[in-house]
């Protein structure tokens, strides 16, 4: 029947899901232990990565990146104001559920009296407060120093100082934190009504004829993903694509469905999870 591919895809994204968020109780230090687990891990893997970017004459940037899964995994926004920098970058477990923890980091740079340059950092963590709730800011860190000319702006020396959410004053109203939480996606989306500026699969076939990989099953370091395919020798998957509900979808039994393990550098079929 036509849900039975749509369901398949659940269930492997369900599994995964569990998987990635057993700790639905976590507590705030475990939630932000894991943001910052997932910023090394985008981090790390971000130069083998699809890069959209939007420049403009003023030298505002927007850049968004997605994995070989095509999930969006960072998306950093510069504003410049004469010599003012302003830096903010965005990280989430899932940018598709990032009311289940998302990471927002805000660099402010301005010009000093003496030359240097004085620097204001904000990091905040949303995730699963304490009184129950997804996205909401769970955490905020900041740190302010001040640097002589020519020295370097790195602040990994400065300690960080912890925000009172108990303030009330210190808490986004519920418009600014959908806002915040929303951004993210919304430029990507806007970014992605171009051509990407890197794409490193662009020229990479492999087995991509017989696959289509599900979003947001890549592994933590964006090598591996798990894929969706058929038995048959020669898919059109044009005509599997419902475009109502964005899936893939298959007139028959479990049978005719393969789930694969997939090298997205090489866009490699590895192997069959055992799923189907």
């Amino acid at each position: 029947m036509k849900g039975s591919l749509l369901i398949r895809f659940w269930v492997v994204i369900g599994i995964l899901a569990l998987a990635r968020y057993a700790s639905g109780s976590a507590s705030v230090d475990e939630q932000v232990k894991m943001l910052a687990e997932r910023y090394r891990q985008v981090e790390d893997h971000l130069a083998r990565s699809v890069r959209y970017a939007s420049r403009d004459d003023k030298g505002d940037t927007e850049q968004a990146w997605f994995n070989g899964s095509d999930d969006l995994i960072k998306l950093a926004v510069e504003r410049r104001n004469g010599d003012e920098r302003e830096l903010t970058e965005y990280f989430a477990l899932d940018f598709d559920n990032d009311y289940d923890g998302m990471f927002m980091l805000v660099r402010k740079e301005t010009p000093a009296p003496d030359g240097g340059v004085q620097v204001e950092e904000s990091r905040k963590y949303f995730g699963e407060g304490k009184r129950g709730g997804n996205g909401v800011l769970i955490r905020e860190l900041r740190k302010s120093a001040h640097f002589k000319p020519g020295e370097p702006t790195d602040t990994v020396r400065t300690p960080n100082v912890t925000v009172d959410l108990g303030k009330k004053s210190n808490q986004p109203t519920e418009d600014e934190l959908r806002e915040m939480l929303n951004a993210p996606t919304k430029m990507a989306e806007e970014l992605r009504k171009g051509a990407p500026e890197f794409d490193p699969f662009a020229n990479i076939k492999g087995d991509s004829d017989k696959y289509r990989v599900i979003h947001g099953s890549a592994s933590p370091d964006g090598r591996f993903a798990i894929a969706l395919g058929f038995a048959r020798e020669k898919i059109d998957w044009d005509a599997l694509y419902d475009q109502e509900l964005g899936s893939y979808y298959v007139e028959g039994g479990a049978e005719d469905i393969r789930n694969y393990v997939v090298d997205l550098a090489q866009k490699k079929i590895l192997g069959e999870t055992g799923a189907g």
